[in-house]
């Protein structure tokens, strides 16, 4: 599926290699699935989960960023934070054009498993977006969350999934990356929730043929998920109500960290209240072609930029976020025609309550994204009200991303030293 779907959309693109996990997680063996084969470089996805043995309390308002510091310390007792954190950051991997050593000093920020991970991309455009996922993922964790630059070690559970074990004084933090075309996001929540993201373009390549993409995929999507697409007026309403479910599919199979063993048709979403407008309100017939990307390899970009000046960083300018359309939606998502809900596992919450609730947006007309964030009764403490816990799920949905530049994740990382 992923090489026919990357004929019709986006050669950076497969939706069968990244279905629910990133480029670390589809793979029988120590290399990724893209690895393998890395003439089908696919969009990746890093959906990582950090997991310490002590629960802490939430004990403020949610959504409210704790106070945190960049300094390393050699003591494992950090002070505690106050509450609960959730993060949404997105990126233009175009506003970055590094030379090679800018490249390279970049790249010595990962460790070495890491490091080997972005370098086996063959593309310059796959590497750069896997590269600048990673780094995100270590400023969140140090700006946003206090952790000191050297406790940050990115391990792996037995399924592959990417995990970093803090120390005494955090609580469980799961965090998020997708990304697709020009835009790479995160999403990340200290405390007791499940987060997933999910970002893709709706522009199709030249001379695909939709009809014989939906033929394709149908498999992927139940009777009523595809009625809801198919009622679309016109073929750029038909494709917008594909992504979108897509969308939200993959945050929520990336959230519980199943993989490909949670194949896309057995989580089904309500459809009726799909609606993105603002993707096809002028033009509900034309599927714009997606531009070609330069296909230059990562040899060849790094050959190009060797005597290049200093890259100059583009203005980056994120107030236009805050005008498009976001939506807390009220898609209520079931895996294996069975509703996911909180149960009776923790007082308080009615066993009917969804225990994954998603925001849905757009950054423009052609580029959709979701996020899930579901309440795990296995992290939540004795003695946190549900209240709160609601409160605070609220608080992370409605929660706006902000760009970021790469000089702010610079100046974050700048303790880490440089793996020569």
């Amino acid at each position: 599926m992923g090489q026919y779907l990357s004929y019709f959309l986006d050669s950076n693109m497969d939706l069968r290699v990244k279905n629910g996990n990133n480029d670390d997680e589809n793979k029988d063996d120590s290399t990724t699935a893209n690895e393998r084969n890395p003439s089908h470089c696919s969009k990746e996805d890093a959906s990582n989960a950090l997991h310490v043995s002590e629960k802490n309390q939430l004990s403020s308002v949610p959504n409210t960023i704790a106070s945190t510091s960049n300094k390393d310390s050699s003591s494992t007792e950090i002070k505690k934070s106050k509450s609960h954190t959730f993060i949404c950051w997105c990126f233009r991997p175009s506003t970055w054009q590094p030379n090679t050593q800018e490249w390279q000093d970049a790249v010595g920020l990962l460790d070495e498993e890491e490091a080997k991970r972005v370098l086996k991309y063959r593309f310059a455009n796959d590497a750069k977006r896997s590269l600048l996922g990673r780094l995100m993922i270590r400023a969140m964790l140090i700006e946003k969350m206090g952790m000191p630059p050297s406790m940050i070690k990115l391990s792996r559970t037995k399924t592959g999934k990417p995990f970093v074990k803090a120390y005494k004084g955090f609580g469980t933090i799961d965090f998020n990356v997708s990304h697709d075309g020009d835009w790479v996001i995160l999403c990340a929540s200290s405390r007791f929730f499940r987060v997933g993201c999910d970002v893709m373009g709706i522009e199709r390549r030249p001379n695909s043929d939709l009809t014989s993409f939906f033929k394709y995929l149908r498999g992927n999507f139940s009777p009523s998920e595809w009625g809801a697409i198919e009622r679309g007026q016109g073929p750029r309403v038909k494709l917008t109500h594909f992504m979108r479910l897509w969308t939200l599919k993959e945050s929520y199979v990336k959230a519980v960290g199943k993989g490909l063993s949670l194949e896309p048709k057995r989580v089904c979403f309500n459809a009726s209240a799909l609606n993105d407008k603002f993707c096809y309100e002028n033009d509900t017939k034309t599927v714009y072609e997606k531009n070609a990307p330069v296909r230059r390899t990562l040899q060849q970009f790094l050959e190009l930029r060797l005597k290049s000046p200093p890259s100059k960083e583009s203005k980056v300018d994120s107030a236009f976020l805050k005008n498009l359309p976001k939506v807390v939606t009220s898609h209520s998502v079931e895996v294996d025609s069975t509703p996911v809900m909180v149960g009776t596992a923790i007082e308080g919450i009615a066993s009917n309550q969804p225990s994954f609730r998603f925001a849905t947006g757009v950054f423009d007309r052609s580029t959709l994204w979701a996020f899930a964030v579901g309440i795990d009764p296995s992290l939540v403490p004795d003695g946190i009200r549900a209240v709160d816990i609601l409160q605070a799920q609220d608080g992370c949905l409605r929660t706006n991303f902000e760009m970021i530049k790469f000089s702010r994740i610079r100046k974050i990382l700048l303790p880490l030293p440089l793996k020569k």
